[in-house]
This record gives C-alpha cells, structure tokens and sequence, in this order.
C-alpha cells in the first residue's frame, strides 16, 4: 500500500482528495498538511512514498504529484520540482496510478499538458552554446527526475550551484521547463535513453 501525504492550503480540497482516494486500495492517505511547517513533521513522522500536493508545490525529496488546472501552472510545478502532473479535477483511479508511477521514477504528465511542455518542434542540430562536461552531467540527472536538492547531493555542491547549472542548461537548450530541456537533449543526441 502506498503510504501518501496530502498537500494543500485549502482544507476543503485537501478533504475531498482524501476521500475520493478512500476508495483507492493501493493508497493510504497518512495525513494532510497546510503548511510547510506541517508538511515536514508530517514526513518526519510517517515517511511517505508520495506527496499529493493541491497546487504548484515546493521542492521536496519526497516524491510528488501535483494536482494543477492549466498549462502555466503544470510548468511552474515541473520547474518546481515535481515529478508529475494531472489536471485537478482527475480521476482517483488516474491519480492512484500518477502516484505509484512516480514513486517508481517514472514522470507522469496529462495528456492535455503534453503540448505545451512536450513541444514537437524543439530544435534539431548544433547548439549556439555547446553544454559544459557539468551541464551535460546535471542534464542526466535531470532525465533521472532529480530535483535540484539531489542533483546537489549526487554531484556534491551547492543547490544554489544545481541550480545554477540547470538554469545554464534550459537557456543554451532553450527549453521552457525541465522535462523540456530533457526532450531537446535526447533529440540532439546529449542523452540516451
């Protein structure tokens, strides 16, 4: 069973996800948190294997799925360091299945997303500004889903540097999103998969 923190400012919301997720038999829902204060006790004490976060979330270490209702913001929690995202509005059972996938590094990103985040026209051929040995390292790291805090760590410097570097990378790439700059990287032959 997966064990799930949700996470959102309005109660009401926070509520009705829990129980729409009451009737999922592969998830429990450990708790709810409003705050970032309540967040980390919250994980301290339970050590979920996901996070269900109402809105653009903050990076955390714990795997998350959030719950977004336009492109912009779908974008704005990808760069935030989300693992996937799905209309608010979703089905439990999709939800369920968004938060085991990304519990297994998988990213998950709605369908109706893919558009705007996954852009078919990325640029194919040379780059303006060729990536650093660095770069292409925290580029993997990236494919991997790591958020900056773990690129960090993997890497051994500062997340000021993590990001940084990722920021060098979406601007030489020009990508708008994390996930973006992946797809541009495996299309010009940066990365493998």
């Amino acid at each position: 069973m997966l064990d799930v923190i949700i996470v959102g400012a309005d109660p009401l919301a926070r509520s009705g996800l829990n129980a729409a997720l009451a009737d999922c038999p592969d998830v429990y829902v450990s708790g709810e948190a409003a705050t970032a204060q309540e967040l980390a006790m919250l994980i301290r004490e339970t050590a979920p294997a996901a996070l269900l976060w109402d809105g653009i979330n903050d990076d955390t270490e714990v795997p998350t799925l959030a719950l977004v209702t336009d492109e912009r913001s779908a974008g704005l929690a990808l760069a935030n360091g989300a693992d996937g995202v799905l209309f608010r509005d979703g089905d439990p059972s999709r939800i369920a299945a968004a938060l085991t996938a990304i519990t297994q590094h998988i990213r998950v990103i709605d369908a109706a997303f893919t558009t705007a985040l996954l852009p078919a026209s990325a640029a194919h051929g040379a780059l303006d500004d060729e990536l650093t040995a660095r770069e292409l390292e925290v580029l993997g790291l990236l494919a991997e889903g790591l958020s900056n805090r773990l690129i960090a760590r993997r890497l051994e410097f500062s997340e000021h540097t993590a990001k940084f570097h990722v920021n060098a990378i979406l601007f030489k790439l020009s990508a708008r999103s994390r996930t973006d700059a992946v797809v541009r990287g495996i299309r010009l032959g940066l990365l493998r998969v």
